[in-house]
């Protein structure tokens, strides 16, 4: 079986990770190969392309969008790593570079998604067109990954000269049901009728269901694909409920009603996603070892901008204060609480409610601070959420937020933290928890999505701490008495905490499970 691999991030290759896709789709072609199946995956090259290393031209040819011809040139990467099965695929065009040279998406819109939207559906018509004038091999499976690439269900349904690709079977992931890729019909150069002008198309089966005037590129692809997959059995459950923030609950987003309509033909399928388990995991670092790496990696992201930046300053003068600690202090006894991510509500807004006049988050670092712990935060994100832990940290000592992201200082964040702290208000699946545990960090969660799915808190062999909550207030108030609790069971309850430090250590996910059931029940 041959299947394509359509997407819009890819860690195999060097800057075309944002999220948890870009591990995704690094790690499942590798896995689906090993069942003796190829794999073609094609990105758009956000960069020039001497960037991702050695490459071979393969095609050039011509692409109608916008009312206008466009040349496009296809590339494929000589990476060292990839067995023969796989191949990685670049389209080339300027209209990649919209976001900045090198970036994956656009950060500075005024109308939401406008910049990426018609970059994604350009890079659609140009993946459609490669394979129509069959500049690569046809496909037995289209693998569609989020509304990036969603535009190609509605080229292959409505556009005659693209029929040809009725015949292939089509699969869409969902990663992030919130971000839907949403876009005017018409009268807006970012608008389906300005890509491409000769579509005659149902707008009643693309619509944006609370605004008919507008294409929903996730709608589409849930309703036109032939299997919708979610990246986590219990995460199936929550899409196929309508979402209620109020309540704290996010669910399908508006497109629950879709959702329900393929579960009830037998065409949506939970699967989760897998980690990898053959890289080597070091040794847990110590405090000050920590702290040495990440004052050097602080110095990295300190040096990508041309005025200091006062989290940086800040963050500084905290970790100089932090290492002072770690050589006056023998042995350091207190809990490292540790949490990677992007900065969104999908991932703060738990820790952002008030509760006494404090943040969630406050009333943890004063719980924290008795204890002799500290909480280390890396990433970067919403502006405003940025300020807020900037500002956290000015008055907790025993906080660290470095605003920014290097790979190596998250991987050294892995291994040197007792507790991850991941309140996610919804996850998908979530690959942050299957690091932090493979590196023998427990981890504590909101029991939502896929973190429903991979922490245990039952039974004999727990392997992390969850709370859930009704209500968002309920939830606020639950996590600080989970934060609590766990803390006690760190400093109290010695056996009882290595217990779950193995079990979640010798946990696992694999993607060989994961991609049996790909072929199975999504490509089959």
């Amino acid at each position: 079986m041959r299947i394509l691999m359509v997407a819009s991030e890819n860690d195999s290759i060097k800057g075309m990770k944002v999220g948890g896709i870009g591990d995704v789709i690094r790690d499942i072609p590798k896995a689906v190969s090993a069942l003796n199946h190829d794999v073609d995956i094609v990105l758009p090259a956000y960069d020039h392309v001497d960037v991702y290393g050695e490459s071979q031209v393969l095609a050039e040819f011509s692409v109608p969008f916008s009312g206008k011809n466009e040349q496009v040139k296809l590339v494929e990467l000589q990476l060292s790593n990839d067995s023969k099965q796989v191949r990685q695929l670049l389209l080339v065009h300027p209209l990649f570079f919209s976001a900045g040279v090198g970036q994956v998406y656009c950060h500075t819109d005024v109308q939401p998604f406008a910049t990426d939207a018609t970059k994604f559906a350009f890079f659609s018509i140009a993946v459609t067109e490669m394979l129509v004038q069959q500049k690569v091999a046809l496909p037995d499976v289209i693998h569609l990954h989020d509304w990036h690439c969603a535009c190609m269900v509605v080229l292959a349904k409505f556009d005659p000269q693209y029929h040809l690709l009725q015949g292939i079977r089509k699969v869409f992931t969902i990663h992030n049901i919130a971000l839907q890729g949403i876009r005017p019909f018409t009268e807006q150069i970012s608008s389906l009728e300005s890509w491409y002008p000769q579509l005659n198309y149902q707008r009643e089966l693309i619509c944006d269901p609370r605004y008919l005037h507008c294409f929903n590129a996730m709608r589409a692809g849930i309703t036109l694909a032939d299997k919708v997959h979610v990246v986590s059995p219990n995460y199936t459950k929550e899409v196929q409920l309508a979402s209620n923030a109020e309540q704290g609950f996010f669910g399908g987003e508006g497109l629950e009603q879709y959702l329900i309509q393929k579960a009830e033909k037998g065409r949506l399928i939970g699967i989760l996603n897998g980690c990898d388990y053959d890289v080597a995991v070091r040794k847990k670092l110590s405090f000050d070892s920590f702290c040495q790496q990440a004052e050097q990696s602080l110095v990295k992201l300190t040096a990508q901008h041309n005025i200091l930046l006062t989290s940086h300053y800040i963050a500084a003068h905290t970790i100089t204060r932090w290492r002072k600690t770690a050589q006056e202090t023998s042995k350091h006894s207190g809990p490292i609480v540790t949490s990677v991510g992007r900065l969104t509500d999908q991932k703060m807004l738990i820790l952002r409610q008030t509760i006494g006049g404090k943040s969630v988050l406050s009333h943890l670092l004063t719980t924290l601070a008795e204890q002799r712990g500290y909480l280390f935060i890396l990433g970067s994100g919403d502006s405003v959420i940025e300020a807020e832990l900037v500002a956290l940290m000015a008055e907790h000592d025993n906080l660290l937020f470095i605003n920014g992201y290097i790979d190596s200082l998250s991987t050294t964040t892995y291994l040197s933290g007792d507790l991850f702290l991941m309140p996610s208000s919804f996850e998908p699946c979530g690959i942050s928890q299957m690091l932090a545990m493979r590196a023998g960090q427990p981890c504590l969660v909101h029991h939502v999505g896929g973190l429903k799915d991979t922490i245990v808190i039952d039974g004999n062999n727990p392997n992390g701490f969850a709370f859930n909550g009704d209500s968002l207030e309920q939830q606020a108030v639950n996590l600080i008495e989970c934060f609590t609790q766990t803390l006690h069971i760190f400093q109290h309850q010695a056996n009882y905490w290595q217990h779950i430090v193995n079990n979640a250590k010798n946990t696992r996910f694999s993607w060989r499970d994961s991609v049996r059931q790909y072929v199975d029940k999504l490509y089959q």
